[in-house]
Formats: structure tokens, C-alpha cells, sequence
């Protein structure tokens, strides 16, 4: 109603004759799709045509907009991912309007919101490509600051979905050149620490001291804007950076960060924060207190349904109790890893799933299982990439599973397995791990 002018008779009427859906439940109307293209066309042959219509739609989704970046600031996330999926064709359809309009600028409002709903439901790829159409929309030409801006946070964002999708390289390229557009014409807190963070994923486990220079600066901006939802986001990324150079500032920036998280009751930044703990102490090998910190925040990802996150704790799990020899645990643990990588269709994740669990056969002198996991792992192409939070390719990690292998088994014996695992393929190993 509040873009079509309609006051609730006039909806309730046009539900008493089916031309609208009412839920009761949600309080929310819906139109047959058919009937949505009929009266689009209708309304394009209005004097005014449908411009009018797609301009109150857009600035209304806009305010939408901003009351999803105030429920990530307070830690809503439940609430925040119940709004945006309710009305994700409507936002989806409100930012592509507008930043093929003349008021591009009133996209910005739609960005946090688009971003982490795409984050947390693992839609990556359909992440990069709808922010990637906002800087091909405005332009390089566009003169307008603000319009700019969102031309350069939707370039940021895209470079995260890169840098999760196994391409960091091309997420750094992305990054920079949003971070450039954003230095000269926005540099508010809100763009320029949301410009730093998806510069860090690109540079996670590869240039912690990179990423740490990048967060101070976060700090800087976000103090001079008095934002403290911000700072304590870049403090967070500080914690992780100093985590293996220097462990007693990660941990001192850590006992700030997490109180304040945990006091929001936040979904999002405290399983980052939670994961870089429980990292720590299990490095440290203080594998009591990891699997306390990694439980809390499988139960954290659990509860907002944060696929990437389940998959990546319960391996985290998984690799804790083979240090402590709980290996039945460990093969749980990371089965559902594996469940959850194929269900996000995460091909490089399926792959580091099945690594793990060769290496629990081996563990357990289930050499031929081991080595058949491992001959399926090392003749897929994928093998040859890291995933997101790999230190080394996948297929260098099943090598070393190889490695210790030879010799275990008679000539035979190995050759007889190698070749069920490379004729079974990835996807019949995981079948039959699932089964």
C-alpha cells in the first residue's frame, strides 16, 4: 500500500476477488505472476507510464533497506534474514531499478542487507553477479559522489563473493578498484570500513600483517565517524591478523571485541570472532578449550541456518578430535562437513571433506579406504585449488595422506584400491560415505 497508494478496503477487495493472495500469518499480499506481467504492461501504457510506480517501489525497499543495516549494527541477524528473504524479489527488483535510474544513489541503502543475505544462505555466485551489475549500470562517467559510492561498495562485494568463490586474486583486483572509487568520493565509515573488510578476506591466511594495517586503518575511520559497530568489526579482523605474529595482542583485541558482540547477541561477526579464539587455543593445543569456542559457534551458525560457517566449524571439530584421538567423533563430524559442502554445492569444500576423512582411515589402519578417498580427491582438476580457509592446494594435502600410505599396503592390495577411487570418482566416494 504504501507505494501503490492502495489503502487495506482496496486490498481486501481485490483478494475477495482472487486477484490477490492474502496471509493471514505474515499480513502480506501476493499476485499470481501472470496477472503481475499483465498489469505491468498495463501500467507502461499509462501517460505517465510505469516510471512513477518503480520510483516509490525503489524508495520505499530503499527505507527497507536501511532498517536491515540498522538490524546487522544491533545484532538482529534472525530478524534480518526473515526480512530480506520475505521481500528479496521485491529488494532485488527495487535495486536493479535504481541503479539503472536517474537516483542511483538511493541503492546504497539496499547494499548490507543484499550482502549478508547472499553471505549467510551461500548464494555466492548469484552475490557477485547483482552487485557486479551496479558499476556496469552507473559508470564511469556518472558524476555524482553518492552514486559513485555504490558504485564502488557493489565492486567491493564483489571481490568478497570472488574471494569465496576460490579466487582471490581476482577479489583483491575487484577491491582495489572499488576502494579507489570510494577514496575519491565517499569515505565514510560505512563505505570505507565495509571497502577494508572485503579487502582482508581476499588476504585471509596469506597476509595477516596486510590485513591488520588495513584494519587499523578501519579503526581510524570508523573512530573519526564515531561508529562503534564498525570499530568493533575492525578490531575483530586486528584479533585475527595478530593471532599468529603476535597472539597476546589477537587475544587483547579479542576480549574487547567479543563482549560486545556477544551483548548484541550478534549471528555474524561473533562466529569470525569465536573462530579466530578457537584457532588459537587449538594451535596452541588447547583442544578443550577449541572444541568449547568451536561448539559455540557451530551452535551460533546453526541457529541462522550460516551454511559456510556449519561446514567450516564442523570441520574444525572434526580435525580437534583427531588430535585427541576421538576418531568415530572426528569421522561424525566431518561426514556432515561433507553433507553440508555438497548440499551448498561447494565443490572445493567436498573435496577438503574427503581429505579429512582419508586421513581418519588412515588413523584408524583403513588403508585401502583411505587410499581410495585419496585416488578420487587426486583425479578431480578441483584438487588442485585451496579452499577459502586452506593454507595449501586440497590435492598437496591428500599427497601427504598418500605419503604415509606407501608402504602400508602390498603392491597389489594399493593398486586394486587406487583404481576403485579413481573409477568411483568424487561423486561415488561421497555416495557411498553418505549412504
Amino acid at each position: 500500500s504504501a507505494v501503490t497508494g492502495a489503502d487495506v478496503r482496496d486490498l481486501a477487495s481485490l483478494a475477495k476477488k482472487a486477484l490477490l493472495y492474502s496471509d493471514r500469518g505474515s499480513g502480506r499480499y501476493s499476485v499470481h505472476e501472470l496477472l503481475r506481467q499483465y498489469a505491468e504492461a498495463r501500467l507502461d501504457q499509462a501517460p505517465d507510464g510505469s516510471g512513477p510506480a518503480h520510483v516509490a517501489h525503489g524508495t520505499y525497499f530503499a527505507e527497507v533497506g536501511e532498517t536491515l543495516y540498522d538490524l546487522i549494527r544491533s545484532g538482529e541477524i534472525p530478524e534480518l534474514l526473515a526480512t530480506a528473504e520475505a521481500d528479496l524479489d521485491n529488494l532485488r527488483s527495487g535495486w536493479r531499478y535504481l541503479i539503472n535510474s536517474n537516483e542511483p544513489a538511493l541503492a546504497r541503502s539496499y547494499v548490507e542487507g543484499l550482502w549478508l543475505l547472499h553471505e549467510i544462505r551461500g548464494w555466492l555466485p548469484a552475490g557477485f553477479e547483482l552487485f557486479g551489475e551496479a558499476p556496469e549500470a552507473i559508470g564511469p562517467d556518472v558524476m555524482d559522489p553518492e552514486a559513485r559510492a555504490v558504485a564502488g561498495v557493489a565492486r567491493c562485494i564483489q571481490g568478497w563473493f570472488a574471494a569465496l568463490m576460490g579466487d582471490p586474486q581476482r577479489g583483491l583486483e575487484l577491491v582495489e578498484e572499488g576502494t579507489v572509487v570510494l577514496s575519491d568520493v565517499a569515505a565514510s565509515a560505512r563505505n570505507m570500513c565495509l571497502a577494508y573488510q572485503t579487502r582482508n578476506i581476499n588476504l585471509l591466511f596469506s597476509n595477516p600483517a596486510e590485513i591488520d594495517e588495513w584494519s587499523g586503518r578501519g579503526v581510524e575511520v570508523a573512530q573519526r565517524d564515531d561508529d562503534k559497530w564498525w570499530e568493533m568489526c575492525m578490531l575483530a579482523w586486528r584479533s585475527y591478523a595478530s593471532a599468529g605474529a603476535d597472539s597476546a595482542a589477537g587475544l587483547e583485541y579479542s576480549k574487547v571485541t567479543l563482549p560486545y558482540f556477544r551483548q548484541l547477541g550478534d549471528h555474524w561477526v561473533m562466529v569470525w570472532v569465536l573462530g579466530f579464539l578457537a584457532a588459537d587455543a587449538e594451535s596452541g593445543g588447547h583442544f578443550d578449550e577449541a572444541q568449547e569456542l568451536y561448539e559455540e559457534t557451530l551452535g551460533l551458525g546453526r541457529q541462522v541456518g550460516f551454511g559456510r560457517i556449519i561446514q567450516y566449524t564442523l570441520s574444525n571439530l572434526g580435525r580437534v578430535m583427531t588430535a585427541t584421538g576421538d576418531f568415530e567423533e572426528a569421522r561424525a563430524h566431518f561426514t556432515e562437513s561433507l553433507s553440508m559442502s555438497r548440499e551448498l554445492g561447494h565443490s572445493r569444500e567436498v573435496l577438503a571433506s574427503i581429505v579429512d576423512l582419508a586421513g581418519v582411515q588412515a588413523a584408524q589402519e583403513r588403508e585401502e579406504e583411505s587410499i581410495e578417498m585419496v585416488a578420487a580427491v587426486l583425479s578431480d582438476p578441483v584438487s588442485a585449488q585451496r579452499t577459502i580457509y586452506g593454507r595449501a592446494p586440497i590435492g598437496d594435502l591428500a599427497e601427504v595422506i598418500r605419503g604415509e600410505l606407501h608402504g602400508k599396503l602390498d603392491a597389489d592390495a594399493y593398486a586394486s584400491a587406487w583404481e576403485r577411487g579413481v573409477e568411483k570418482g568424487v561423486d561415488g566416494v561421497v555416495d557411498s560415505i553418505l549412504v
